[in-house]
């Protein structure tokens, strides 16, 4: 997104962005004037919005989001969105990911 709570219309940086910076995030904010480039993280926005209920916490219902079933996947095999990345990443960044996450 590129709303003013993001980016500093000044030049100067927003808080958002010293955040991310300070905390090594990179973020990839959407093309302009294209709400498509918005899809995934509407589309979370909605699921989260529609089951929030029955979680007591963000993070147990981003575990239920990528561990559910996903029509848009291997359907054959019930595959879930976590898995998906799993196979369709290179599996050497993601030892590497996993030893640094480890590591700390």
């Amino acid at each position: 997104d590129r709303g003013t709570q993001f980016f500093n219309i000044h030049g100067s940086k927003s808080k958002f962005q010293s955040f991310l910076e300070e905390n090594g995030i990179r973020y990839i904010p959407s093309r302009r004037n294209n709400p498509q480039t918005n899809g995934k993280i509407e589309r979370f926005w909605l699921e989260y919005d529609r089951h929030r209920w029955r979680f007591g916490s963000i993070e147990e219902f981003i575990q239920w989001y990528n561990r559910r079933m996903h029509g848009a996947l291997w359907v054959v095999i019930g595959e879930c969105p976590q898995e998906a990345v799993f196979r369709k990443s290179n599996h050497a960044n993601l030892l590497a990911l996993f030893a640094r996450w480890f590591d700390e």
